[in-house]
C-alpha cells in the first residue's frame, strides 16, 4: 500500500503547482483514508508536495503508525499547537483547507492558533477530484462490495411476502450482507412499502406488506472501506398494469443510459438521457432527484449525475444510474445499478435481476 499512497501524493502535486501553494490541510476522514490509510474517527492530515503528516488523538496513535506507512504521525493538541509548530518548522506561509468539510468552530480555533503566522486559503474538493477516478485496486474492492449486495438482494427477494414489515426486510437484508462478508451496511438501508415507496429515502418502520404492494429496497455493502449501492423494486402478490407500465418506463430510462454513456460526458448530459425517457412517458414531474452519483469510500461522491452537474465522467469513474418515479398516494419505482466507465463505454458492475415479475 505504501506505493499506492506515494502515487496519490504525487497526483496531488498538480494541485500545489496549479494553486502555487505549499500545503493543504485535509480534515475529511474519507480523504485522510484515501491519502494515507488512516481509518480512525478523529484526525486530520497535512499534505505538502513531498510529505504527509497525520495528527490524531491518543486512542489512535499506535493504529495510525500501523496503517499509515507513508505518513509521520503526531499527537493532536486541542488548540492545534502541534499543527502550528509543524507549519512553522516547514516554513509554510499559506495552507489550503477543505472549507466544504471543516466546521466554523474548528476553523476559528486553527486561525487563533496560527496567530496570523500562516494564511488559511479555502479549497474545495481537491482530494475528491482525485478520488473520482478509481485505481484498479479500488475497482476490485468495489466489485466485491457490489457482489455482496447482489447476493443479499437475491436472498431477500426470495423471502418477500405479505405480512412482513419494512423493518423485517431491512434487518434481514443487512444480516445477509454481513454473513456474505460486508463490514457494515454502506448506509441506512431503505425499505419503502406501498405508499411509502413514493418517499425516495424512506426510513423503514412497522408498515406491513399487503397484497399488490410495491417494495423498494435500497441497500449497499462495504468491503475494505469501499461501498456499493443497489436498488430494486418488487411488487408482492398481484402485479397491476400500472405498476408494470411504470416499472418498464423506469427500466427503459436506465438501460438507455447504460447503453449510451461515454467517457468525457458530464453529469448533466447523462442525467438528461434518463430524464428525457421519463418525460416522454409523461412522468417528468415524478422524477424528483438526480440520476446518480459516484461511489467509493463514500456512498455519495464525485462525479455527480444531476441536472446541473458539470462533473466529467472519466475513464475509471464509478457511478450509479438510478432513475425513479414517485407518485404520492400510490407508491414508486426505482432501479439502481453501479457502473465503471472504461475506454469506450460503461461496464455494468451490478448483476441483480431486474425482471422480477
Amino acid at each position: 500500500m505504501a506505493e499506492i499512497y506515494r502515487n496519490r501524493l504525487h497526483k496531488l502535486g498538480s494541485f500545489f503547482e496549479r494553486e502555487n501553494q505549499e500545503a493543504i490541510l485535509i480534515t475529511s476522514l474519507s480523504n485522510c483514508r484515501y491519502m494515507c490509510g488512516f481509518t480512525g474517527s478523529n484526525g486530520y492530515l497535512l499534505a505538502t508536495k513531498d510529505s504527509l503528516s497525520l495528527f490524531t488523538d491518543s486512542r489512535y496513535l499506535i493504529q495510525a503508525e500501523q496503517e499509515c506507512p507513508t505518513a509521520s504521525v503526531f499527537p493532536m493538541s486541542p488548540e492545534y499547537n502541534s499543527l502550528r509548530d509543524l507549519l512553522q518548522n516547514f516554513k509554510i506561509k499559506e495552507v489550503g483547507f477543505e472549507f466544504h468539510d471543516i466546521s466554523y468552530a474548528n476553523h476559528t480555533n486553527i486561525s487563533l492558533s496560527l496567530e496570523g503566522l500562516v494564511g488559511l486559503i479555502p479549497q474545495k474538493y481537491v482530494v475528491e477530484k482525485l478520488r473520482s477516478v478509481k485505481e484498479n485496486s479500488e475497482i476490485e474492492f468495489i466489485e466485491k462490495a457490489v457482489k455482496i449486495a447482489d447476493e443479499g438482494m437475491s436472498e431477500i427477494s426470495d423471502l418477500l411476502e405479505v405480512g412482513m414489515t419494512e423493518l423485517d426486510v431491512a434487518v434481514k437484508v443487512e444480516q445477509f450482507m454481513r454473513d456474505l462478508g460486508s463490514e457494515s451496511p454502506a448506509f441506512h438501508t431503505i425499505v419503502g412499502v406501498g405508499e411509502n415507496a413514493a418517499i425516495p429515502h424512506h426510513k423503514p418502520n412497522g408498515s406491513v406488506i399487503k397484497n399488490g404492494d410495491q417494495v423498494v429496497i435500497d441497500m449497499g455493502a462495504v468491503y475494505k472501506g469501499y461501498r456499493s449501492d443497489l436498488t430494486r423494486t418488487f411488487q408482492v402478490g398481484d402485479v397491476s398494469h400500472r405498476f408494470r407500465d411504470i416499472y418498464n418506463l423506469v427500466l427503459k430510462a436506465q438501460l438507455a443510459v447504460e447503453k449510451q454513456a461515454r467517457p468525457g460526458m458530464n453529469g448533466s448530459q447523462v442525467d438528461l438521457m434518463a430524464r428525457d425517457v421519463i418525460s416522454d412517458g409523461g412522468y417528468a414531474q415524478f422524477f424528483s432527484h438526480g440520476l446518480g452519483h459516484g461511489v467509493g469510500l463514500e456512498v455519495h461522491e464525485k462525479p455527480m449525475l444531476t441536472k446541473n452537474s458539470s462533473d466529467e465522467i472519466e475513464v475509471g469513474s464509478v457511478f450509479t444510474v438510478e432513475p425513479g418515479i414517485y407518485i404520492p398516494g400510490w407508491g414508486g419505482v426505482r432501479l439502481e445499478d453501479m457502473l465503471v466507465m472504461e475506454n469506450e463505454s460503461a461496464r455494468l458492475l451490478t448483476r441483480s435481476s431486474k425482471y422480477n415479475f
